[in-house]
């Protein structure tokens, strides 16, 4: 159970790592200022389904 838990959150660094290198935030207390943060509300992409 602590291996699931380790995985989950080395996981879920490596997408906020990836995250502030796609906008070129040089630390994550940066990462507020260069990026733009959008509020989803629709969880369901019927894009493909029609």
């Amino acid at each position: 159970m602590v291996s699931l838990i380790k995985d989950i959150i080395i996981n879920i660094l490596g997408g906020i790592r990836s995250s502030r290198t796609y906008v070129g935030a040089p630390s994550l207390k940066q990462l507020s200022k260069y990026a733009a943060f959008v509020r989803i509300a629709k969880q369901f992409n019927d894009t493909f389904t029609k």
